[in-house]
């Protein structure tokens, strides 16, 4: 008996604990690592705490911070354009290339959007190259220190935005034809062996559909909807089963790449005004909080969030 005492004490003591942490860390400004200008930053959404990550001659890009919010996966870009894979800690130190560029007798060789799965076993990203008539791509994966380069999904596909959900048992993504005139683009899921599954239900929406972001539960998808005839975007969130379709950003701001918070309270996004450049912003997911995150000359992409250390 006193041994199931003092263990139900232990375990009520252990849950305080961690719910006192918690209540710290959320206390502590959220953070996105972002590109500007060709290098990568760190800042809070507050604007306390700026840090340049990268400052080499080389156009890095496309930044994914791991699970555990110590690594950061990105491209660089070399002459022949953006084709390699790089991971460097959340300082911006230890930099390493782990993917290499192809042979220049790839044309239009391209690799992107780094995601990495929920346990950090592996990273996710798209790689393109001129086919026989378009150019094509697909979803690969590969080990953080570079080994087993694999390609995941197949066909004649431009495959692009790899999103790991978080129970690490699909993957969403951007699909899109890349024969000519095949459609572009739409939401799919895909199991890890790049097979079409049937875990995520998109509905039909005005416009072409890129760059899906799950909630932390999985149970909401963030997308941005572009209406390519006319050039405005938006981001708007959906339920997994296709039900609750909703804009989450007003018109005249036209919003890219979603980014939800690993806490689930906010999401982030690139977004552009007539006659002016991309900037960061956030947003709750019902909408409601819409705020500004920079506000420099420079163009900002590529949000991705950190957790609070």
């Amino acid at each position: 008996m006193r041994t199931r005492v003092a263990l139900l004490v232990l375990v009520a003591a252990a849950s305080a604990l961690v719910g006192q942490a918690s209540a710290a860390e959320r206390q502590v400004p959220p953070m996105l690592v972002f590109e500007r200008s060709g290098d990568l930053y760190r800042m809070t959404i507050d604007g306390s705490e700026t840090v340049r990550l990268t400052a080499s001659k080389a156009v890095e890009a496309d930044p994914a911070v791991s699970s555990d919010g110590l690594r950061i996966a990105f491209t660089r870009g070399t002459r022949q354009g953006t084709d390699e894979l790089w991971v460097a800690d959340l300082q911006g130190s230890g930099q390493r290339k782990i993917v290499p560029a192809r042979p220049r007798s790839v044309r239009y060789a391209s690799t992107g959007n780094p995601a990495w799965s929920p346990d950090d076993r592996w990273i996710y990203l798209d790689r393109a190259a001129q086919g026989p008539n378009e150019i094509c791509g697909w979803i690969y994966r590969v080990r953080p220190d570079g080994r087993n380069l694999r390609r995941v999904t197949r066909g004649v596909h431009i495959d692009s935005r790899p999103a790991p959900a978080p129970d690490g048992g699909r993957i969403a993504l951007t699909n899109g034809g890349c024969e000519p005139g095949a459609e572009c683009c739409w939401i799919g899921v895909v199991d890890l062996a790049g097979n079409p599954t049937s875990g995520l239900r998109m509905p039909t929406t005005r416009g072409a559909q890129f760059g899906p972001s799950w909630s932390p539960d999985g149970a909401r998808l963030a997308f941005e909807v572009s209406d390519l005839d006319v050039g405005t975007s938006s981001i708007q969130v959906v339920d997994r089963d296709g039900s609750h379709l909703a804009r989450i950003t007003p018109r005249g701001l036209n919003a890219e790449e979603p980014a939800w918070s690993p806490y689930g309270e906010w999401i982030a996004f690139a977004a552009w005004r007539k006659g002016a450049g991309y900037d960061l912003y956030v947003v709750h997911p019902d909408g409601s909080g819409l705020q500004r995150v920079t506000r420099t000359k420079a163009d900002e992409f590529s949000p991705s969030w950190a957790r609070r250390t």
